[in-house]
């Protein structure tokens, strides 16, 4: 949370304001909660060899591609 109110202020595209903060840990909330989801998916199908963080890192790569898209 730190990170990201810090990098708003840094930068000159906006002006620091709390409710960044906030709207950003909510996206950050949904992010665990889609994971938590499709971790009970796998233990209901019976899919043993997923671990948390292995089905964290396949749903994170949905930023990368929001990241190239910022940047070009």
């Amino acid at each position: 949370a730190l990170l990201i109110g810090f990098s708003f202020g840094v930068s000159g595209d906006t002006q620091f304001n709390p409710e960044i903060i906030g709207s950003e840990i909510q996206k950050i909330g949904f992010w665990i909660f889609e994971t938590i989801f499709i971790r009970i998916g796998f233990l209901v199908l019976n899919v043993e060899n997923a671990s948390f963080l292995s089905i964290l890192c396949i749903t994170g790569y949905k930023f990368v591609v929001l990241l190239v898209y910022q940047i070009i």
